[in-house]
């Protein structure tokens, strides 16, 4: 068992996996019960691209905000040694990346199974291919591929 820095990996990935759920459970309800909304705007003539990006606009000042929030939280609960805006822009591009798979699920699954199907695939996502188990020296050239796909790396 790690003690002391060696641990440090571990815990990253488990705050990143923590975060991950808390901003992508949220983001689901953005498209996933919007559907009869959507063709409603469809059928009056409003662009998909545009109902989607407007949703994702309004959106992302409540999602930035929970970022900054955890971030601040986990900065000065733990002892890293990196800056606030440091921890703050690592958050924020977990947001994005959590966000927008959120979103694609919201979209391509149906709306009583997409918070069950974003919980896993984000678990997944960040702490199987985190590149802690395996490692990347271990991981052959498919597995290292697979690992390029997880935000939980960064």
């Amino acid at each position: 068992v790690p003690d002391g820095y060696g641990k440090l990996p571990t815990i990253y990935v488990l705050v990143l996996t923590l975060f991950s759920l808390f901003i992508a459970l949220p983001a689901v309800r953005t498209f996933a019960f919007d559907n009869v909304s959507f063709w409603r705007e469809s059928a009056a003539g409003i662009s998909p691209v545009s109902f989607y990006w407007s949703r994702v606009t309004a959106d992302l000042p409540g999602l930035s905000l929970r970022a900054f929030v955890f971030a601040l939280v986990f900065w000065s609960s733990s002892l890293v040694n990196a800056s606030l805006g440091t921890v703050t822009a690592l958050m924020l591009c977990t947001m994005l990346c959590a966000s927008g798979l959120a979103y694609v699920i919201a979209i391509a699954v149906p709306s009583s199974l997409a918070v069950t199907v974003c919980g896993v695939l984000v678990c997944c996502l960040c702490g199987f291919f985190a590149g802690i188990v395996p490692t990347l020296r271990e991981a052959g050239p498919v597995m290292r591929g697979a690992l390029e796909l997880s935000y939980g790396r960064w």
